[in-house]
């Protein structure tokens, strides 16, 4: 590259020979070379007159005028501040095409080259810094519009129909060790049921809760045999007797007969219960096949029964007119597990195995035992879908 001296601090320009080089001085003398055609300076030429020729300099998008005669360099005086570097410019023979300096909102100096010496990679450069500039103006005209969508609460609400076959278990206490081996020996539970509907409904993606209503029955064999039964059995004899005046009479006298022998008694006992399910449990997610844990509590709210019982005296009396079970049983505890699988959008068929745990004594104040049924059942049911929020494939 090619320079021109330096002479008194000043700015020189030659016209014929414009060259990519700015030579600057600083306040201790010291010489630097800079590139006008990096981008960081923007060196233009106007085309005027035959004779005159102006360049202009952009610096911080404020262009800077200096012309240059055909005869003779113009030298600038250096008038600005002490702070300000001094620029001296030597010209080669300048292009006829020139870029028009970019203009952007930044303090950064882009020095424009003649098209024919711009490389594709400065031109895609200088595009994408257009275009990011574009982005950004246009991003601070778009308007962000916020959509809340709220899910129901309840997603899904279901009625539930089963049915269960039910074994009990008796749970039996005595302070009398000799009626207890009796009532054990005497009574054994049988095979029973349970069938209700249930009202479900699944809170979020897996909370459920149910409410329903059901009808159990307990069924209970009374098989009851003393060895050593005595009974007593009236006997009606005829006799003849003669009056005063010797006629005969035939005369009916009752007397009672004591026998020893065996007694057997069989009789099947019925326990049955009005009550309400009161259940919350967890579903697992799943499309065609569901699994879910419930647990709660049973309310009952009326009991009847039927049947024989022993008595303190170990003699079987009626369950029903000698109220030796309560009327009301209280509460009891429910945990079942709970696999249902999908027959389309509105069906499901459910089976739920479950243990029912009863908190209180079942019998009156003044028996001679105390006694709890527990029941573990498998139920079958089928689950229609009353309002359903979620997509199947």
């Amino acid at each position: 590259l090619k320079h021109s001296p330096r002479t008194n601090n000043n700015h020189t320009i030659n016209k014929n020979k414009i060259d990519a080089a700015l030579i600057t001085h600083n306040d201790t003398g010291e010489k630097r070379e800079i590139n006008l055609l990096s981008e960081n300076n923007i060196a233009k030429r106007n085309e005027g007159s035959s004779d005159n020729s102006t360049y202009s300099m952009y610096k911080n998008n404020k262009p800077s005028l200096y012309k240059s005669s055909k005869e003779k360099n113009i030298q600038g005086s250096n008038e600005g501040k002490d702070n300000e570097p001094e620029i001296e410019f030597s010209a080669r023979h300048p292009s006829k095409n020139i870029l028009d300096p970019l203009v952007n909102n930044s303090s950064t100096q882009i020095t424009a080259k003649p098209d024919e010496n711009i490389s594709a990679t400065e031109k895609d450069q200088r595009k994408a810094l257009l275009q990011k500039d574009s982005l950004s103006k246009n991003a601070r005209n778009v308007k962000t519009t916020t959509i809340t969508i709220r899910e129901p609460i309840i997603k899904d609400l279901s009625l539930e129909v089963y049915f269960s076959p039910d074994i009990p278990v008796s749970q039996t206490s005595s302070a009398n060790t000799a009626y207890l081996q009796h009532k054990d020996s005497t009574s054994k539970m049988q095979l029973s049921y349970t069938a209700g509907v249930k009202l479900s409904a699944l809170f979020g993606e897996h909370v459920l809760a149910k409410v329903g209503f059901q009808y159990s029955e307990i069924n209970e064999k009374f098989n009851y045999t003393n060895k050593n039964a005595v009974r007593t059995v009236p006997v009606v004899i005829q006799r003849l007797l003669a009056d005063e005046t010797g006629a005969m009479h035939v005369v009916f006298d009752t007397s009672n007969l004591i026998q020893a022998g065996t007694q057997y008694k069989l009789t099947y006992n019925h326990y049955k219960s009005i009550d309400i399910p009161i259940l919350i449990g967890y579903e697992t997610s799943g499309d065609r096949f569901k699994a879910a844990i419930n647990t709660g509590i049973i309310l009952n709210i009326k009991t009847s029964y039927s049947g024989d019982v022993l008595d303190a005296s170990l003699n079987p009396i009626d369950i029903g007119s000698n109220s030796v079970y309560k009327s009301n049983t209280g509460a009891s505890l429910y945990l079942g597990l709970s696999l249902a699988a999908r027959l389309n959008n509105s069906f499901h068929l459910f089976t739920e195995p479950y243990i029912r745990y009863r908190l209180s004594n079942m019998t009156g104040t003044y028996e001679p035992f105390a006694q709890k049924i527990n029941v573990g059942g498998l139920s079958f049911g089928l689950r229609y879908n009353l309002k359903n929020n979620r997509q199947h494939n």
